[in-house]
């Protein structure tokens, strides 16, 4: 079993705020939390924590330690700067803020066909739920869900996917992220992120600064 841990491990820059050194304290206690629990519920798994591994296919971009570009497109000699081409499409990792859990699973983990065990599937996401994980309650389910699935249960329930998922995400994952877009989307939250006349609003005061790309 191979848990991926997206995590922003970087020092902010000029126009970042993040608390750096929560993601790295988050980011020991979500590792600990699910090598216990895996070892407790599947202890005949064997389990590897990747912290931020390289992008699958990717190339780095010029030495970038987060930025990358597809492999296959990467004709990196062909766009360096001062050749007057168009520099190819950039893929940021680990990405900005992020806290992502990622789970996968061996193809003889436990047959597909009876559990509905996807190969692989997102477990947290703070991009999208906007909140720190328990690190003790996912571990749990994440470790119960994988022993049922290998004990021949269906656990097919346990996961959800709309077309905007690249892969599949645990139910609770996808209803704290929608709880949190209700909240943020709801009318009292609009009514409060007014802004008086003659000021600028929150929406053009974030247009006005587009984040800067240089010195990568």
């Amino acid at each position: 079993v191979t848990v991926d841990i997206e995590v922003q491990l970087e020092d902010n820059s000029f126009h970042t705020t993040y608390a750096v050194d929560k993601y790295k304290t988050y980011a020991t206690q979500v590792e600990a939390a699910l090598r216990g629990s895996l070892q407790d519920e599947v202890p005949e798994a064997y389990v590897e924590v990747r912290t931020n591994p390289r992008p699958k296919g990717c190339k780095d971009y010029f030495g970038s330690s987060t930025w990358f570009v597809p492999g296959k497109k990467a004709d990196l000699a062909a766009t360096a700067p001062g050749t007057g081409a168009r520099p190819p499409k950039l893929l940021r990792y680990p990405r900005l803020g992020a806290f992502e859990v990622t789970i996968r699973t061996p193809p003889d983990f436990a047959p597909h066909s009876n559990t509905h065990l996807p190969a692989s599937f997102e477990a947290f996401s703070k991009l999208k739920s906007h909140k720190w994980p328990n690190p003790e309650r996912l571990a749990t389910e994440v470790a119960g869900i994988l022993r049922q699935a290998k004990d021949g249960e269906d656990v097919g329930g346990s996961f959800c996917r709309d077309g905007q998922d690249s892969m599949p995400r645990l139910r609770s994952v996808a209803l704290a992220a929608s709880t949190s877009r209700s909240r943020a989307e709801s009318p009292s939250n609009a009514a409060g992120s007014s802004s008086a006349p003659g000021s600028p609003s929150t929406g053009a005061s974030k247009l006005g600064h587009p984040p800067m790309l240089f010195g990568l």
